[in-house]
């Protein structure tokens, strides 16, 4: 394979300072920032620093407008209305949010699959203490859902919580067609998008779909500002896990009326500098051509897979209709291990272990020790691929 790259390629890798010393093939973990991005969140915490919908005072007026349009341009990015977008600490958070907010009961199912990160488990998962009944739709060794399956144990189920794209295997599910499954059934649908949306355009409000958690790190945002997407039908179905200052209408001693959804959810400080660069990291998207730089990962992914698959007794886990990021098993090799020793030797950061979707991983794929996981971003080349597979190579012949 050749090492050349193009233009495009050095432009976009040129903007991300935090890639230029190693090879990070950790995209699915978390995002680098655009050094654009980057700027505007040191310039914010030098020059300003101040929260917002708090004071009266000029600079406190301009963050609030800049949180309020960053509401406005994330929403519409994701095909939605602004005020169908709540701001949340996470992704993780905003299923939690869900979870705890429909106030289910002993009388309730919930349909998970066995494809999901634990972030769409465990929040569910934790009700079983009231009593509520957790059943797992089944999926293939990629990492797909069992569509026939999902649809045969939805029935009577109050929620049906899915993936949108599996952070083991890139695996892209038919979330249009769970969602019509869902709303047949009568079923809340709750998706974890926290990996498809990075990767391409979610269009929410044709989905179908109830609720919708992000995470904004994942979209080269600074840490603490994750999404959640509700249906205006659906937003009157949950209540807040937190209440506290800034979601208030009124107050007295006896009682208190919080304001409707979105802002009734957004109790306390938000992660301001996690919500501007989330808004900024898009921009970066216009500016670069989303288009080019999704056209940029899926290139490289293919040239990756095709490369690693040559490597002596590796095996590459990865259906065609996928995001970026692939699962490799090397014989011979625990998977920490192996990262361990491509982080000291080869400067090459991956991730290892179970990925946080131990019933995908360990109990449907059958690899109790885990995986070790390949996926890209916007600041990768070929330069990156060219490393890995060499590594790979090397490793695998005891060099």
């Amino acid at each position: 394979m050749s090492s050349q790259k193009s233009s495009r390629e050095v432009v976009f890798k040129n903007q991300f300072p935090s890639a230029s010393e190693y090879h990070n093939l950790d995209a699915a973990a978390t995002g680098l920032l655009p050094e654009s991005v980057a700027a505007f969140v040191y310039d914010y915490h030098l020059k300003s620093c101040v929260n917002a919908g708090r004071s009266a005072y000029r600079r406190s007026i301009e963050v609030t407008a800049m949180v309020d349009e960053a509401r406005e341009k994330i929403a519409s990015f994701l095909g939605t209305k602004k005020t169908n977008l709540t701001f949340a600490p996470g992704a993780t958070h905003a299923i939690n949010w869900v979870a705890k907010g429909l106030d289910l009961s002993s009388n309730d199912t919930v349909l998970c699959t066995m494809a999901d990160h634990h972030a769409n488990i465990l929040p569910w998962l934790d009700l079983k203490k009231r009593g509520t009944r957790i059943v797992f739709a089944m999926c293939d060794d990629l990492g797909r859902i069992d569509v026939a399956d999902f649809q045969d144990k939805i029935k009577g189920a109050k929620v049906a919580a899915f993936i949108a794209a599996s952070n083991v295997t890139g695996a892209i599910q038919p979330m249009r067609e769970l969602a019509k499954i869902s709303s047949e059934n009568g079923a809340i649908s709750v998706v974890d998008a926290a990996q498809l949306a990075p990767h391409q355009r979610i269009g929410f409000d044709s989905l179908g779909v109830d609720f919708m958690a992000i995470a904004g790190h994942k979209m080269m945002a600074s840490k603490g500002a994750g999404l959640l997407l509700a249906r205006e039908s659906a937003q009157a179905l949950i209540k807040p896990l937190i209440v506290g200052g800034g979601s208030i209408k009124d107050v007295t001693t006896d009682s208190f009326e919080l304001l409707p959804f979105p802002e009734g959810f957004e109790s306390g400080t938000p992660s301001i500098e996690g919500i501007l660069s989330l808004w900024k990291a898009i921009e970066w998207l216009h500016e670069q051509g989303e288009e080019n730089v999704w056209r940029h990962e899926s290139t490289l992914n293919k040239q990756a897979r095709e490369a690693v698959s040559q490597v002596h007794g590796l095996k590459v886990y990865q259906p065609e209709n996928c995001t970026p990021t692939m699962s490799i098993e090397l014989n011979g090799w625990e998977p920490n291990k192996l990262a361990v020793k491509l982080d000291r030797e080869f400067n090459i950061a991956i991730r290892s272990g179970h990925m946080c979707a131990l019933p995908l991983v360990r109990d449907t794929m059958g690899f109790p020790k885990g995986l070790c996981r390949i996926s890209f971003g916007p600041w990768n080349d070929e330069e990156d691929i060219v490393a890995i597979a060499d590594a790979l190579d090397k490793i695998s012949l005891g060099k």
